[in-house]
């Protein structure tokens, strides 16, 4: 059996394991609309209720870190993933193929979040192939280390383009399709609890221009999308290892237990946390069709001790 990849406009057919091709050829009809319409006609009120198996998701950054933990735990749910990547390649194929071991549809598909002009048509040829969108998670995220001093106006317009406009295209796309279709999505916006460090000035503007996005859109685009955010605190890789992109070393084994002890002493509850605790967070907020324009903290707590947005300087404490 085969199954098509999506890369930009640009299809390539993947070879499915016999094992689980039955399984999939029923994923591959017209999959019905899970949404549950009950119209009270003497208020006018539609109630809505999401069941994330038979969605289909788009997780941005998909193919590393939280974003590959992401896409993963939604596929566990039986959500069909969109994985997208800019670099990542084959981190984010390994993904994709696990994806479909599960029993669910995959795309793989490649787009630079920085060149945002090109997002519209991007996201455009996503809907077109998978046949919609439900869910978009706005994972991807460039961090780098500069301050204000030495940040260019380059740095900071990719940020923007990265964090927020790219985001926005997105969401005010798939806000017309739910409006048009009579349905109601869902977006989650991966924020930072951890954004009082002006040594990453870019990084942090646009994850604060992020969660300014999110109230907003939750607010203007209530009757297509519900729109939440999650904002996790040091969240240990699913392999420490892999949060350094060189060959384990002694001196990386090192690191990896200084990042876990940073971890378990940066929050008031003294432990660390896992990405699973982010997905869980992502979870909850999908599913729940009360909630909306929420910055969820994932972060054991930090953000009770000071604003979690106000700059600090190296000698105060984290919390």
């Amino acid at each position: 059996m085969s199954i098509f990849i999506l890369k930009n406009i640009e299809i390539r057919k993947f070879q499915m394991p016999r094992s689980i091709e039955l399984l999939t050829v029923c994923f591959l009809l017209p999959i019905p609309c899970y949404f549950c319409y009950d119209k009270d006609k003497s208020t006018g009120i539609v109630e809505y209720a999401m069941d994330i198996a038979g969605k289909t998701a788009l997780v941005t950054g998909a193919g590393r870190r939280l974003g590959r933990f992401i896409a993963l735990s939604l596929a566990d749910r039986g959500a069909n993933v969109v994985v997208h990547y800019r670099n990542s390649r084959e981190r984010a194929m390994a993904v994709f193929q696990e994806i479909f071991t599960k029993g669910c549809l995959s795309w793989l598909s490649e787009h630079d979040l920085a060149e945002a002009e090109k997002t519209d048509n991007w996201f455009a040829d996503v809907e077109k192939k998978t046949g919609g969108i439900d869910i978009l998670i706005n994972s991807a995220s460039e961090y780098l280390r500069i301050d204000y001093e030495s940040m260019s106006a380059e740095d900071l317009n990719r940020s923007m383009k990265i964090h927020v406009q790219s985001p926005l295209i997105m969401i005010r796309a798939m806000n017309r399709s739910m409006r048009r279709n009579r349905q109601r999505g869902a977006v989650v916006n991966i924020l930072d609890s951890m954004l009082a460090n002006p040594r990453h000035a870019a990084y942090r503007l646009g994850k604060i221009a992020l969660r300014t996005l999110t109230r907003d859109l939750a607010l203007e685009m209530a009757q297509g999308l519900r729109i939440n955010s999650v904002a996790p605190g040091n969240i240990l890789p699913p392999n420490l290892e892999d949060h350094f992109d060189s060959q384990k070393t002694s001196s990386n084994s090192k690191a990896n237990s200084k990042s876990a002890k940073i971890a378990g002493t940066s929050n008031p509850l003294g432990i660390g946390g896992s990405p699973k605790d982010i997905s869980d967070a992502i979870i909850y907020l999908l599913q729940a069709d009360f909630v909306t324009g929420m910055v969820l903290h994932v972060d054991g707590g930090i953000h009770l001790g000071s604003n979690t947005y106000e700059l600090r300087t190296k000698r105060q404490t984290p919390y």
